[in-house]
């Protein structure tokens, strides 16, 4: 069987605006429940004909704004890539 590693961005639920604090228990239980819940839609969407071929590791991230994430990634890459320069 062969593995594939791919990361899944969602934006979170309410997740991130309803607390201000990533320490708190309470964000913790809502952000693991967001995972889960994320994990169980691609598993009952996952209907590709090699599903029985492939382990596919899903990396979830309930994230605020994907676009916001996608600028600070570029940024930061371009960044990294200026230095070696």
């Amino acid at each position: 069987m062969r593995s594939l590693l791919s990361p899944l961005y969602n934006k979170g639920g309410n997740v991130f605006s309803k607390y201000d604090d990533e320490k708190d228990q309470a964000f913790i239980d809502d952000f693991e429940k967001e995972v889960y819940a994320l994990k169980q839609y691609f598993d009952s969407n996952n209907n590709h004909p090699w599903k029985t071929k492939l382990n596919i590791i899903l990396l979830l991230f309930p994230v605020k704004c994907k676009n916001e994430l996608v600028r600070e990634l570029h940024k930061r890459l371009f960044k990294m890539k200026e230095m070696q320069h």
